[in-house]
């Protein structure tokens, strides 16, 4: 299987972005999804290794936060949400390079159907703004664009992963709920 950091490291090349601070994906999340890779049941097997996933790809995002927060120079014990917000707003935007892209490369090979894939990948970029808030204590609910788009990626589900927000376990109770309906 293809590390996930050799995908971002050739999407680094392509775009000139720099990545090393969103290592997203550790090798725990991938070995997880390849453990379902020599399975029968693609969609439901995928769904379950996603399901078992998502407390360490929430904690992936809760890092990536973490580093955001240190290199925009915001306190995380008195965030200023202002800061916070226009983090989320940069993030929303840079949505697709950040966790799109890497996550539908990583997935192709378990999720064949492209509808289904691609609404897997839209419920974690959603729920990767949820954890963006958290990790900021800012209500989601404020930032006009990321609520658009967060209603873009995965409808009316969105207001479900807004309320969870605030409370990891929540968001990775909704996402969960969200990825076994692929099924």
């Amino acid at each position: 299987m293809i590390k996930l950091v050799d995908i971002l490291k050739e999407i680094e090349e392509e775009k000139k972005i720099d990545f090393s601070a969103f290592n997203l994906v550790d090798d725990e999340v991938e070995d997880e999804l390849e453990k379902i890779s020599s399975q029968q049941n693609e969609a439901i097997l995928t769904t379950a290794a996603l399901v078992l996933a998502l407390p360490k790809i929430v904690n992936s995002f809760v890092k990536a936060g973490k580093v955001v927060a240190r290199k925009s120079g915001i306190n995380l014990a008195k965030p200023d949400p202002n800061a916070w917000y226009n983090i989320l707003d940069k993030w929303t935007e840079q949505m697709d390079t950040y966790v799109g892209k890497p996550f539908d490369i990583m997935l192709k090979p378990f999720i064949k159907d492209n509808i289904k894939r691609k609404k897997a990948v839209d419920i974690i970029k959603a729920i990767s703004l949820a954890v963006l808030a958290t990790v900021g204590a800012v209500d989601i609910s404020q930032v006009k664009t990321v609520m658009e788009f967060g209603s873009r990626l995965v409808g009316p589900a969105w207001d479900k992963i807004v309320k969870s927000s605030g409370n990891t376990n929540k968001i990775i109770e909704v996402a969960g709920i969200l990825l076994k309906a692929l099924a």
